[in-house]
């Protein structure tokens, strides 16, 4: 079949709202015309969102209840879907990726630019982290199953021509993992939304905006807060209920926020506590666009985002202990609320796309 027109757009899945649901946004927004290949979406959530657009599908979509039952069956059925993922015949293919997404099969004559998230990260950096949280049965199973995921992620990069890493951290993972150099265009955040209020209220106390699963080291702040009977919002959904029980200060649980009211608590906070490892994240740079600094361990891509005592501070292992230092030297220094959204700007919607379309228009 000939090329019949210039991109299409490749996204592993669509089920909540998370960054790299925020950034497709951005990047369709910009490509009105391009078709968009998933595994499966949920379309009681995406249906009005992706429009008019033409969207297709892997045989996953036909599975009843994919959404809930998905982090189950992607190791095992991830590799099958994806080969088996309509993508049109065209120049160019921009996979938006952080897992299955780089394993499409291109028609002959197209190339394929990967914006990479991450390698899968349940066979990398996370590999050790992952497999402790599985019951025994469990382990034995991904045991079996990660060689092969591994073995086929392997020939999926090797089909990659250009590669775009979201952050340095990344381009290095993805150098350590497939041995390919990156060009890093880091992810947008949207500062004409997230922005600060003139006379803002510092009455929440400080806040933590995260999904609540043991590898996001949310606990650590719990126990920190707890210790210090400093006030803590936390918006995200998880096991809300085992924090609070573990919590002996003032906590505030939140399960999911608009983003308008998400503006608001970040307007409103002290600082943003970020206690994760994050590939990049968009968290972080939301409440430095709002004004508001961020106290984050020192690891990860907060380290090219936050600016050690102008628009935060960083502490430098995962405790109760070092976090709770870095509470009490926060708040011994004063902060710029300009400082912080000027170092947002430099992640703008308007820096993003024109180094996007500079490397599709390359390709």
């Amino acid at each position: 079949m000939s090329i019949v027109s210039d991109l299409a757009v490749v996204h592993p899945w669509l089920g909540e709202k998370a960054g790299s649901e925020r950034v497709l946004l951005e990047i369709l927004d910009a490509y009105p015309d391009a078709p968009l290949s998933l595994l499966w979406h949920e379309k009681r959530v995406w249906t009005e969102v992706l429009g008019k657009r033409r969207v297709l599908h892997s045989p996953l979509q036909n599975i009843p209840l994919i959404q809930k039952n998905y982090r189950a069956l992607i190791p095992f059925l991830g590799p099958w879907a994806v080969s088996r993922l309509p993508v049109p015949p065209v120049k160019t293919v921009l996979s938006n990726c952080h897992g299955f997404a780089k394993g499409a099969i291109l028609w002959e004559g197209s190339k394929h630019i990967c914006y990479c998230y991450s390698p899968i990260r349940w066979l990398s950096d996370q590999k050790g982290e992952y497999r402790k949280s599985l019951p025994s049965w469990k382990r034995q199973l991904f045991d079996k199953v990660s060689p092969r995921v591994a073995a086929w992620e392997d020939r999926a990069a090797a089909g990659v021509d250009q590669w775009i890493a979201i952050s340095q951290f990344v381009a290095r993972r993805i150098k350590r993992r497939f041995g390919f150099e990156s060009e890093v265009i880091t992810p947008p955040v949207n500062t004409s939304f997230f922005t600060p209020k003139k006379e803002r209220k510092r009455d929440l106390g400080y806040l933590l905006v995260s999904r609540l699963v043991p590898y996001k080291r949310v606990g650590t702040a719990v126990e920190a807060f707890s210790q210090s009977q400093r006030a803590l919002t936390v918006v995200g959904k998880g096991d809300g209920g085992a924090l609070a029980r573990t919590f002996r200060g003032k906590l505030r649980l939140l399960d999911s926020v608009s983003d308008i009211a998400l503006r608001d608590l970040y307007r409103r906070a002290k600082a943003l506590i970020f206690t994760s490892v994050e590939d990049f994240g968009l968290v972080p740079l939301e409440a430095m666009a709002c004004g508001t600094p961020v106290i984050a361990l020192g690891k990860g891509g907060a380290l090219e985002t936050v600016v050690q005592n102008e628009t935060g501070l960083f502490y430098g292992q995962d405790s109760p202990e070092a976090l709770r230092e870095a509470l009490d030297n926060f708040e011994d220094q004063e902060w710029d609320q300009q400082a912080c959204r000027e170092r947002a700007l430099c992640f703008s919607i308007e820096k993003f796309l024109p180094a996007l379309a500079g490397v599709i228009e390359e390709a």
